[in-house]
């Protein structure tokens, strides 16, 4: 998500609500390692309309004619969030177009029904493969199946390293994509991580393809598109407002929380964040 390649043309074609808070789940990947001012702020419990910058942000959304809203986190996961029927009623009143969350999709299953489309993170459906990785089991992809809207609106995201970086992890995503009618798979490189490529997928038949205002690889497997996206270059921008109440229209979200923020080197962390909300139990559901 830094964006190397931004030349100011780019529209801006989504929004994004940056939650804060504690967290379910300990992903090595985290953006949220780039952005620790944010770590003393809790948005769990806000509603939409009581969020610090919410007036600037609908303000800007509609100028930049955004298309649709997704509810997100820096370091926590938005399905944990506490009022989403409030969250997607109070988004549609004000700007009338579809919602999205972008989850890890563990907590509050049946809170995602409210949602018209959204993002799912999975590293692996091998249980000791995904925990390496996010620091527990994957998410039930039948049960989300059984309670959100339509899940052809919905996709996989699975964040690339060393570990799940191999032919088998994406074949069982892709049959469990195939048997619940998930149609599409984004395979990302990680921010401020080594890069991993693409290098497994090369024995198969790919094209590209025009995704937002980006020209990306895509994979073709029976029902099942899998892209293959390079994080720090992507032809986006978006509207965003952080847990500070900090709106920024810009797409690099590690320098957008804070005016002339700084990115942080990635080997200033042993292995992702250690803060005290991530040392503790994962947060019960309820």
């Amino acid at each position: 998500m830094g964006c190397l390649n931004d030349d100011d043309t780019w529209k801006h074609w989504f929004a994004n609500v940056h939650l804060s808070g504690p967290c379910n789940r300990r992903c090595y990947f985290c953006i949220g390692q780039h952005m620790m001012a944010l770590d003393s702020f809790n948005s769990l419990d806000s509603k939409a309309s009581t969020m610090t910058g919410m007036n600037e942000f609908l303000e800007s959304c509609m100028i930049k004619e955004c298309k649709e809203v997704f509810l997100t986190g820096t370091n926590t996961d938005p399905a944990l969030y506490r009022h989403h029927k409030d969250f997607v009623e109070f988004m549609k009143v004000n700007l009338e177009i579809p919602i999205g969350i972008r989850t890890n999709g563990t907590a509050h299953v049946s809170e995602l029904q409210y949602y018209d489309k959204g993002s799912i993170t999975i590293c692996s459906l091998d249980p000791s493969v995904n925990l390496k990785m996010m620091g527990g089991p994957p998410c039930d992809l039948g049960e989300i199946a059984l309670h959100v809207r339509d899940i052809s609106k919905w996709k996989i995201n699975c964040v690339l390293g060393p570990e799940n970086a191999n032919g088998r992890t994406l074949l069982e995503l892709v049959d469990a994509c195939e048997k619940f009618g998930i149609p599409r798979i984004n395979l990302r490189e990680p921010y401020g991580q080594p890069y991993v490529g693409d290098a497994f997928l090369t024995a198969l038949r790919k094209r590209t393809k025009k995704i937002l205002q980006d020209t990306v690889d895509v994979y073709t497997f029976g029902n099942v598109e899998v892209s293959y996206w390079n994080v720090h270059y992507v032809g986006v921008r978006s509207v965003n407002l952080y847990a500070n109440g900090r709106v920024s229209q810009d797409y690099p979200i590690t320098k957008g929380h804070a005016e002339n923020g700084i990115v942080l080197p990635q080997d200033r962390f042993d292995h992702g964040r250690h803060q005290r909300q991530w040392l503790t139990p994962p947060i019960k559901e309820g």
